[in-house]
């Protein structure tokens, strides 16, 4: 954004939404808006950050849940605490939603794991 903007991110938000923007961008603007905040007597820490998680496409025309989780690693060190996945693009059923859940629900404990 532009230091307008991240002034007024810095005053007034609790998180900012850098849809589509690369990682290198995203932290380049999560460090400036936390550097601002802090200035502002703000916890910089509290600074939610939410993006998607960028799907890998497969060849049936859906998305490979593997390979696009792949990916979240950077985004977190891009500064993003929140990842936004979207069910439609990796399964077609409920029997596959169910897969799909199952998988990312076993990936999430992973993440929190030391």
């Amino acid at each position: 954004p532009m230091p307008r903007w991240i002034a007024r991110i810095a005053d007034y938000c609790d998180g900012w939404i850098p849809l589509g923007l690369p990682p290198a961008e995203i932290a380049h603007n999560v460090a400036q808006i936390r550097a601002a905040m802090a200035a502002n007597g703000r916890d910089p820490a509290t600074l939610a950050v939410r993006t998607m998680l960028p799907p890998v496409g497969r060849t049936d025309g859906l998305c490979d849940l593997e390979a696009s989780l792949a990916g979240a690693p950077v985004l977190r060190a891009a500064g993003a605490t929140h990842l936004e996945i979207y069910p439609t693009m990796f399964c077609r059923s409920e029997d596959g939603l169910e897969v799909f859940l199952d998988r990312l629900a076993a990936w999430k404990e992973t993440e929190r794991a030391p």
